[in-house]
């Protein structure tokens, strides 16, 4: 992809996260904190104490087993590549960061990336379909109707009596911290991501809820 077209992209991503619905600078504030001299060592580390607190137990009532794995908005790819080398899953990452794909490219990750907004991906997949579809800390960069519809994003993805996955943070002390001074975004309760969820007609199945992150379980029914 050349310079014209990915500025494009992210023209577009801007787009579809203005007044109030999403995160506008988000791909600036990433492309700053992948310039940072210690960050794959640091992000290596937070995503294995983020993998064994909220997704080791979540995932044991499926065991993926060589299933088929999207992961909406997944920057490096390193999350959904530690899932693969536990049960040996096929993923593929979307995301619409061109660093956030150079680092994937870096840690030896060559294949299961399309960078793509995750609001254009039909044009991208058609009509693919994965066992399971997540998304890790991408939810609460959205409002209103944007939420609603990225749900339904991870379910026209899904195949029938598949999973979805979505992992957000809650609506903490830290999190307004981190929304007042580093990038805005708006934590859910578990009592607001269930409803979320089950209001796209999913069933729940379980809930892995921490200090600071929640992770919901979900079924296509």
């Amino acid at each position: 992809m050349n310079n014209q077209k990915y500025l494009k992209l992210r023209e577009n991503g801007a787009n579809n996260l203005k007044n109030g619905n999403g995160l506008k600078n988000v791909d600036n504030l990433w492309d700053k904190y992948y310039l940072f001299p210690f960050f794959d060592t640091l992000f290596k580390i937070l995503t294995d104490i983020h993998y064994n607190l909220y997704y080791k137990k979540i995932l044991r009532n499926i065991k993926p087993r060589r299933m088929s794995i999207l992961e909406l908005g997944g920057g490096t790819g390193l999350l959904s590549y530690k899932i693969k080398k536990e049960y040996d899953t096929n993923p593929t990452i979307v995301d619409n960061n061109l660093n956030a794909n150079k680092k994937f490219l870096r840690y030896g990750f060559d294949r299961g990336y399309i960078l793509s907004d995750v609001f254009k991906l039909k044009d991208r997949l058609k009509e693919r379909k994965f066992d399971v579809v997540f998304s890790d800390c991408l939810l609460e960069h959205f409002r209103f109707n944007k939420r609603k519809k990225l749900i339904a994003i991870h379910k026209e993805f899904c195949k029938d009596k598949g999973y979805i996955l979505i992992t957000t943070p809650k609506p903490t002390i830290f999190s307004k911290f981190f929304s007042r001074f580093v990038v805005p975004e708006w934590g859910l309760s578990k009592k607001e991501l269930i409803r979320l969820i089950e209001n796209e007609r999913m069933n729940v199945l379980d809930v892995a809820e921490g200090l600071m992150y929640i992770s919901a379980l979900a079924k296509l029914t």
